[in-house]
């Protein structure tokens, strides 16, 4: 099964430190809250230096959206993140901190319980580009216009695709891209 997500369908959730709002993309399995989910993909604007909320016994991996870069402090270590970084994997339970340089930041956010792994990393793909169904769920966030192609329907920025492992029923999408272009690429097992 391949399922299409609309950036207006997104799910506007509060943050657990109550400084902010995500906005879900996904979560499997479906939840009505944060705390009951196997794994979750958001994205959230933040605005002001904050301390992230913890997530005890739940990975996260972090991918900034847009121009903006950010410092970060990573239990007691500076990290620099860009657009162009790769992206930032802790523990929930760790002690991570957020400074936003100059303007507001889109952050990509996506979590997983420990005994379901994931990966997340940025994938140039071009018209020869092909994501079929493995034995792994997949996401593919688009991060330009008209680049993720659906059905033959161009797809707007922030579009998301979620491919299910073989055995899982429903409909198959036809998935293509226009051009060389990034996206999120997001690996579930």
């Amino acid at each position: 099964m391949v399922q299409l997500l609309h950036p207006h369908e997104y799910r506007p959730m509060p943050w657990r430190n109550g400084g902010g709002v995500t906005h879900e993309i996904h979560a499997a399995p479906s939840t009505h809250d944060d705390h009951d989910f196997d794994w979750r993909a958001s994205i959230a604007v933040v605005d002001v230096d904050m301390p992230f909320s913890e997530y005890p016994g739940v990975d996260r991996s972090l991918a900034l959206l847009g121009d903006g870069g950010v410092s970060m402090v990573h239990n007691r270590v500076g990290v620099a993140m860009t657009p162009h970084s790769p992206p930032f994997t802790f523990a929930g339970e760790d002690d991570v901190e957020m400074a936003v340089a100059d303007k507001p930041v889109l952050v990509f956010n996506l979590m997983s319980r420990r005994g379901v792994k994931h990966s997340l990393s940025r994938k140039t793909c071009s018209p020869e580009t092909r994501f079929g169904r493995t034995d792994k769920t997949q996401l593919l966030f688009a991060l330009e216009d008209d680049h993720l192609i659906v059905d033959g329907v161009p797809r707007p920025r922030h579009s998301s695709v979620v491919i299910k492992p073989h055995g899982h029923g429903g409909p198959d999408l036809d998935i293509a891209f226009a051009g060389h272009g990034p996206v999120l690429h997001a690996e579930i097992h």
